[in-house]
């Protein structure tokens, strides 16, 4: 994925809810307050942002799939991650995002990153429904989601709690919530 000024924001967004590890990236594009919003977050805490092309990444990273997926004319495409098998999808902040407006994935992804604005709890499980992934993480504020948390029909984990790692290898995708 290229960095720009143009999805800084969503990344820092992202970056704040999750514990990042280090973060690499196909080319800088186009700076700009955004931009050096999220280097600077990074920074801070030791992640700077490294180029794929320059940097030299260690051979455990091994070949990652990234590729956008178009959702809708009025919201920024969810990003597919994909690793030795393993897939996951992380969908922007999206007020008027509907399940409808999702994409029919021939593969479900095995762990579904959403906002905890995407709706109410019956579109929230449309959406559940329509993907079928095995796990979700919930990031943002969850407004009316707060009470009550379930039923959810599969494991989730909010990042209100604390940060999420995600862990993918070819064995299995495993999560983890670390405590504020």
């Amino acid at each position: 994925m290229n960095l720009s000024d143009a999805n800084a924001a969503e990344l820092l967004t992202l970056a704040k809810q999750f514990q990042v590890g280090s973060y690499w990236f196909g080319r800088r594009g186009r700076g700009g307050p955004a931009y050096w919003d999220l280097w600077n977050f990074l920074g801070d805490r030791g992640a700077m942002p490294r180029s794929l092309e320059r940097g030299h990444p260690p051979a455990h990273l091994g070949s990652v799939d990234l590729k956008y997926v178009n959702l809708t004319s009025r919201s920024g495409p969810a990003l597919e991650a994909a690793y030795q098998g393993r897939r996951i999808l992380l969908i922007p902040p999206a007020r008027s995002l509907k399940a409808h407006d999702l994409p029919v994935m021939a593969e479900p992804p095995e762990v579904l990153v959403i906002p905890a604005k995407l709706g109410d709890p019956k579109e929230r499980n449309s959406v559940l429904e329509r993907l079928k992934p095995q796990q979700v993480i919930v990031y943002g504020d969850p407004g009316d989601w707060r009470a009550p948390r379930n039923p959810w029909p599969i494991p989730c984990r909010f990042t209100r709690d604390g940060a999420v790692s995600v862990f993918l290898a070819a064995a299995g995708i495993t999560t983890r919530q670390w405590q504020q």
